[in-house]
């Protein structure tokens, strides 16, 4: 009889931007950041499910582990980027914003975030947003 395991699977919808949302993902960093991303995901065992942005922010669609917090996540994540990003701009030592967004989302509702993810630079020059997912908290009114 084979030991019995616990499937967890909770599908989460990443946001976080640059500082002050001044931009610097320019095209020449931004797969080294998406790959890096991939990678420290990867390492912590949360499956990546898209990654995508723009040049003041980054979206990752994530099937979070039991083992790691959503906090514990993103942080190791932004850090797994930091340190490329600051090199890559030679302008400060703080590119990531403090805090970020996670919303959950249905797993049958995955191929619709991953095609939001992945279309950001589309639906951002047309205007077809889904606005509380363009959100960290930082920018909701307290």
């Amino acid at each position: 009889m084979g030991v019995k395991r616990s499937k967890i699977v909770i599908p989460l919808h990443l946001v976080w931007t640059t500082k002050n949302r001044e931009g610097g993902i320019t095209p020449e960093i931004e797969e080294q950041i998406h790959r890096a991303l991939f990678a420290k995901a990867g390492a912590l065992k949360a499956k990546v499910l898209a990654i995508g942005g723009m040049p003041d922010h980054v979206h990752i669609a994530v099937l979070l582990p039991s083992t790691i917090t959503v906090a514990a996540l993103v942080k190791q994540l932004k850090g797994a980027s930091q340190n490329l990003a600051s090199e890559a701009l030679l302008r400060r030592t703080v590119f990531w914003q403090e805090g970020y967004g996670a919303f959950a989302f249905q797993i049958n509702a995955r191929h619709r975030v991953i095609t939001y993810i992945q279309n950001q630079k589309e639906r951002h020059a047309q205007n077809t947003l889904w606005p509380t997912l363009e959100t960290t908290d930082e920018e909701i009114p307290g």
